[in-house]
């Protein structure tokens, strides 16, 4: 059974039913492409991610009034003011061991001193 998504395989590409992933080879099956291609995900997958958390992170910039970066210039690691700490897809080491320590975008308030 074939679904709308052009994989090589598919009828409509004319490749043959054992055509490889054009990243790495292997057999380009939805599953592979969708979950299983580390090429992919770390090239393709990782833009098009990037692009659509941005707008969660110039929505932050506007909010917080942080100098907004145009669309095509990377984003700073770290923005700050008075107010805010905003982190961008920076490695974030914590006390417990976690398996993820990447996220996103962090929107860190400093502590008050009067504590």
């Amino acid at each position: 059974m074939y679904t709308g998504l052009p994989t090589r395989p598919h009828p409509a590409m004319g490749r043959g039913p054992n055509a490889g992933c054009r990243y790495c080879g292997l057999p380009e099956t939805n599953e592979h492409v969708a979950t299983g291609c580390n090429k992919f995900k770390a090239s393709i997958m990782k833009q098009l991610h990037d692009s659509s958390v941005r707008k969660v992170y110039d929505g932050l910039c506007i909010k917080y009034d942080l100098a907004k970066t145009e669309f095509d210039q990377p984003v700073p690691v770290v923005q700050q003011n008075a107010h805010v700490e905003l982190y961008w897809d920076r490695t974030w080491v914590t006390e417990a061991q976690i398996r993820f320590t990447k996220p996103d975008v962090i929107d860190q308030k400093p502590c008050s001193s009067n504590t």
